[in-house]
């Protein structure tokens, strides 16, 4: 009786109860992935090593296969990387000897009278950007 008088206007809701767990809604893809379907669900596992439980009824056998694959294809890039070390150490090489030497600066004289900055007059340079010009608007 004293809880019925502590619910508030029939609702169900008792004041000093924690409010309801509100369920998360996950990644349409999480939800897919971690779904638990009720034929799996009741089916027989076994506890492998470094992958966890897994079930026997087969339907790992296709994950081995790919993972066979993954493993085949990784040996073979190492035997590749193996046969091929003097093409790449050819171009370590190269690449080391381009940046361990100094950058040349490389100068150009020049052809004015060995005017720079601003010493030019501004007539010749209106004569040149007019010959730019009317090179470009042909």
């Amino acid at each position: 009786s004293s809880i019925s008088s502590q619910n508030v206007g029939g609702s169900g809701y008792i004041p000093n109860s924690p409010p309801p767990a509100v369920k998360p809604r996950l990644d349409p893809l999480v939800a897919s992935l971690t779904r638990m379907d009720p034929e799996t669900a009741g089916a027989e596992t076994t506890n492998v090593p470094l992958i966890g439980e897994i079930p026997k009824d087969g339907s790992i056998v296709p994950l081995g296969a790919a993972a066979s694959i993954a493993v085949i294809g990784f040996i073979f890039s190492i035997n590749i990387a193996l046969s091929s070390k003097d093409a790449i150490l050819a171009e370590m090489k190269e690449t080391t000897d381009v940046m361990s030497a100094p950058p040349v600066m490389k100068t150009v004289p020049s052809k004015d009278d060995g005017c720079r900055g601003l010493c030019g007059s501004q007539e010749q340079d209106l004569d040149n950007l007019r010959g730019i010009m009317g090179k470009l608007a042909k």
